[in-house]
């Protein structure tokens, strides 16, 4: 399992910038884009570093 989070992991940060393409191709404008973007990565994140609580790993 420990291996399988990991997995994920990484697959999550080859994907990401496929995934924010379509918030930019998008027809919002700039302010709404950014925060679809935010909320979009803090929401994955949030998902994939659920490991019984929820936390918020920093990415720096």
């Amino acid at each position: 399992m420990y291996y399988l989070i990991k997995l994920c992991k990484v697959l999550f940060w080859i994907c990401l910038p496929y995934m924010m393409l379509c918030v930019y191709w998008s027809d919002l404008s700039k302010k709404q884009r950014v925060m679809a973007s935010v909320y979009t990565f803090l929401g994955l994140m949030i998902v994939l570093d659920f490991n019984g609580r929820i936390h918020i790993r920093s990415v720096i």
